[in-house]
């Protein structure tokens, strides 16, 4: 072929219509005519009118002669400027080699030519792109088959980028034709189907988010809890797999870049989730709460407690942050980056609802029992019990959903139990009958109901008018115008009690009103939960701080608040040993009535931690001692966590002391930490003596919650026994003492929510005890105590909410319509408790002061009320008839009734 016959090689020379001499003719012809005719144009006829170009120097291309032939023809010489490196061959090729590269040939054509033109085919230094040869070599012109679809390129334009090779390449610019005559030459990658790789790919990111959850939530369960059942592993990798899509849906909304790092922080969010969980459950014994994490700054000023809970799962944590790393290392190779379609998220919102709704639907055969998963997930508010049985991520997610939409506990068990009715008459004359007055004020709750904005304040009125109250009796008043002083000892319990290491402390249990079976629940929020049950006599909501949720509330039954109002008594105050807004009580404790001073708001104290009790004895009762009348409250911090010898102020200081003691260090630890306490008792009931205030001023003293600082195998050496984790290891001691009561004992149950209607009985205070949660322990009845975790206990019986066993103390075993009554009170109690809290509902009753006390008409009238306690010998019996039948529960808790005896001497003898 002539030289003149340069022009644009066919697609495919092999196709049977095309004649190749026809179309080298038809090129010569459009050279003549200064045309230049490409495929498109030959085929169609359609002429395209192309724009003048400004001349360029240009590097000659070979031609399809050229190119088929091998020979090259010499070209023209080039400006300098333009000039490209000498061509040279490869010996003994007859190639051509470019620049000093071997580089295919590639027939190039200029679109932008104007008609009669012409323009030599050369590729400029400056547009020229090496392609792939067309053709392969060897073989005639007819039979060459093109391999490669030919690509025609435009100039380079904005966006383009240089591959591997060195080429530039623009994906906008770049046609590409593809052979319609022949598919053989797609590759299996043109074969594969795009939709099935997505969905793989997506499918391996929910597997794998998936692992992640139950990995993490197994080692979790086995490290925190010491009794998991199966039925708790297996709701819990249920409720994973809707998790793992919402995870998977998270992250796949955005582009890849932005998917690969929402991976990553939810990853490195989740482990930590779990590790501080797990750290906070090894102090406390309990799940932080989103409430709780707002008010992180508080808890942070445990750092050394924080550090001990990270050394003691160290191990925990590192497989837990594990997962984290090789997500950050491998995650991009494992787990899609790839945003994911409309239609695909749409697949993926349905997978995640039916794996949801196949989760609950997998709740129904498990039962409806207390600790089941339905009515954990449905029906109450138990946040450890939900942790436990549901997970980590379920538990979260329902704190979340209920803190902000609201909860609403269900009464799943029917009628309260009802005490079988008792006699009011005290005497056996029938003419002239002596009544009981009962503790109630006067409320019109047909009113109320009548008028209630809302049904759930006329749910709670018709609940509180239908609440069985309870009876004045032959203790009412007994204290009327006593002194008070109320104390809630940090850490405090049974376990502290020793004749020789904490000998005042040992006085005040044994002759004061001793009560044999007295318990402190622990809940969820450690210490500011304990106090609010002993300062209120309510039981608090989960997943909130209750006693600063209540600072804005009308308490009328608070000491403080009821102190202040009597005639003769000075303003009420408060003390703490550690800082003074901490839990803020700065706004909790002024709400009930105190004048409340504090590390850093008016107490000064030794810095040290944990600070001294005895220190701040001495710095305050000077501030009362010389009234007339008062009524004072301490929260105390010496028993505080950790209890070691390294860290721990108080106990170090008596270090030396406990030294002989057959204990571990921690537990030695703890019986010094309390020795501080005691010498603060002891300090304190000097004082009093001196004053001449000891003879008229009752002390109350009880723990916040059992010493969670300590195993239970630490507690169990304390003990001298394995101690029970259901039941025994909230026992504790309640001290109620008065100047010269002669060992007082009460054998029923009695819990910390007794403590605040007890008191009141005691000092002839108005309160309502259908408004409050717990009972006044003289009065009749079996006693209850209510844990945090719905478990109860009776004088007849034990009630284990997560295996459902009941265990009898007498010889009579109790119904089925006992136990579920007694469940209806425990779920009322817990319910409507936090409805008090929630609707500030003695403000809705009473505005801001008490109705006076209802009193019987009908006969004669015994409040029993003295102005000198003179009362000996046997008064009445408390009626418990526990037999020792359970191993679980504490040999005290299980022993036969004993006659409860008072002896109290006059004032002045």
């Amino acid at each position: 072929m002539s030289k003149e016959g340069n022009g644009v090689p066919p697609m495919h020379t092999g196709d049977p219509g095309f004649d190749i001499e026809k179309w080298m003719s038809d090129a010569r012809v459009s050279q003549t005519t200064g045309k230049i005719v490409s495929f498109h144009e030959h085929v169609t006829g359609k002429i395209k009118q192309k724009k003048p170009v400004a001349e360029v120097n240009v590097q000659p291309i070979a031609s399809f002669e050229e190119h088929v032939t091998g020979k090259i023809t010499a070209k023209k010489p080039r400006s300098r400027a333009n000039s490209p490196e000498k061509e040279k061959k490869d010996e003994g090729s007859d190639k051509p080699k470019l620049s000093g590269k071997q580089v295919p040939v590639t027939v190039s054509v200029r679109e932008d030519q104007s008609e009669g033109s012409k323009v030599s085919e050369k590729k400029t230094s400056e547009h020229a792109k090496r392609e792939k040869n067309i053709a392969d070599e060897g073989k005639n012109a007819s039979d060459m088959r093109l391999k490669d679809p030919l690509e025609i390129k435009s100039r380079p334009q904005k966006g383009s980028r240089k591959t591997s090779t060195g080429k530039t390449e623009n994906a906008r610019a770049t046609k590409k034709i593809t052979n319609i005559h022949d598919d053989s030459s797609k590759t299996a990658q043109d074969k594969k189907n795009p939709k099935k790789i997505r969905t793989k790919r997506f499918l391996r990111s929910y597997i794998i988010w998936f692992i992640l959850l139950v990995f993490w939530e197994t080692v979790f369960k086995f490290t925190s809890y010491y009794d998991v059942d199966f039925m708790a592993i297996l709701f819990t990798i249920i409720l994973s797999i809707p998790a793992a899509g919402i995870l998977t849906f998270l992250t796949t909304i955005f582009n890849p870049k932005a998917n690969r790092v929402l991976q990553c922080i939810f990853a490195a969010f989740l482990s930590i989730y779990f590790c501080a969980q797990m750290v906070y459950h090894t102090i406390f014994g309990y799940p932080f709460s989103w409430f709780s994490m707002g008010n992180a700054g508080q808890v942070a000023q445990f750092y050394v407690e924080i550090g001990q809970g990270i050394k003691e799962k160290l191990l925990s944590i590192i497989l837990t942050v594990i997962p984290v790393l090789a997500m950050i290392i491998f995650g991009k190779k494992l787990i899609s980056t790839k945003k994911l379609t409309g239609k695909g998220r749409i697949r993926l919102v349905i997978a995640t609802i039916v794996t949801y709704g196949m989760g609950i639907l997998a709740m129904l055969p498990a039962g409806r029992s207390d600790q089941s998963p339905y009515t954990l997930y449905f029906q109450i508010d138990s946040p450890d019990s939900i942790q436990e049985q549901l997970g980590v991520i379920t538990q979260a997610r329902l704190d979340a959903q209920r803190r902000i939409f609201g909860f609403k506990a269900q009464n799943v068990y029917g009628d309260e139990y009802r005490t079988p009715a008792t006699d009011v008459i005290i005497n056996t004359d029938w003419e002239n009958p002596v009544f009981h007055d009962p503790n109630e004020l006067v409320i019109d709750f047909d009113k109320l109901i009548a008028e209630a904005p809302d049904d759930e304040l006329k749910d709670m009125h018709q609940y509180f008018a239908s609440v069985e109250s309870t009876k004045q009796n032959e203790y009412t008043g007994i204290f009327e115008g006593y002194n008070i002083i109320h104390i809630t000892a940090e850490g405090f319990s049974s376990w502290a009690v020793d004749e020789t290491h904490t000998p005042t402390l040992y006085k005040l249990a044994n002759e004061g009103i001793k009560f044999n079976n007295f318990y402190n629940p622990s809940w969820p929020t450690s210490t500011t939960d304990g106090e609010y049950v002993n300062c209120t006599g309510l039981l608090p909501k989960a997943g909130v701080w209750s006693f600063y949720k209540s600072a804005e509330n009308y308490l009328p039954f608070v000491w403080g608040n009821q102190f202040k109002n009597i005639e003769g008594y000075s303003q009420p105050l408060a003390w703490h040993d550690h800082t003074y807004d901490f839990y803020r009580r700065d706004l909790s404790h002024p709400n009930m009535g105190y004048d409340y001073k504090a590390v850093g708001h008016g107490l000064e104290i030794t810095s040290v931690w944990p600070e001294s009790d005895l220190e701040m004895m001495q710095k305050t009762i000077p501030d009362y001692i010389n009234e007339d009348k008062f009524c004072v409250y301490y929260m105390t911090v010496s028993g505080h966590l950790q209890y070691n010898f390294l860290g721990n102020a108080q106990a170090m200081a008596h270090k030396d002391e406990v030294q002989d003691l057959p204990y571990s260090d921690a537990a030695k630890a703890y019986i010094a930490c309390n020795m501080t306490l005691d010498k603060a008792m002891e300090y304190l009931l000097d004082e009093l003596e001196k004053a001449g205030k000891l003879n008229n001023t009752v002390i109350i003293l009880s723990g916040d919650h059992y010493p969670y600082g300590l195993t239970v195998d630490e507690i169990s050496e304390i003990a001298g026994h394995q101690v029970d984790q259901n039941f025994e290891l909230y026992k504790s001691t309640l001290i109620m003492w008065g100047y010269g009561m002669n060992g007082t004992v009460v054998d029923k149950p009695v819990a910390a929510m007794d403590i605040v209607p007890t008191v009141s009985n005691l000092f002839g205070l108005p309160f309502d005890s259908r408004l409050v949660m717990g009972r006044d322990a003289f009065s009749e009845g079996d006693g209850l105590v209510i844990f945090s975790n719905r478990n109860w206990l009776t004088a007849k019986c034990a009630y284990n909410s997560k295996t459902g066993e009941v265990t009898n103390f007498t010889d009579t075993p109790v119904t089925e319509d006992y136990i579920n009554g007694m469940k209806a009170v425990v779920n009322n109690r817990l319910q409507y408790s936090v409805k008090i809290l929630e609707r500030d509902y003695y403000r809705v009753l009473f505005g801001d002061s008490l109705p006076e006390m209802k009193v019987i008409t009908t006969g004669a009238s015994n409040t029993n009320k003295k102005d000198k306690v003179e009362i000996s010998g046997e008064v009445t019996d408390t009626e418990t008839e526990a037999q020792d039948e359970n191993e679980g529960v504490s040999e005290d808790a299980t022993e036969t009734s004993e006659e409860t005896s008072i002896e109290t001497q006059d004032n002045g003898e």
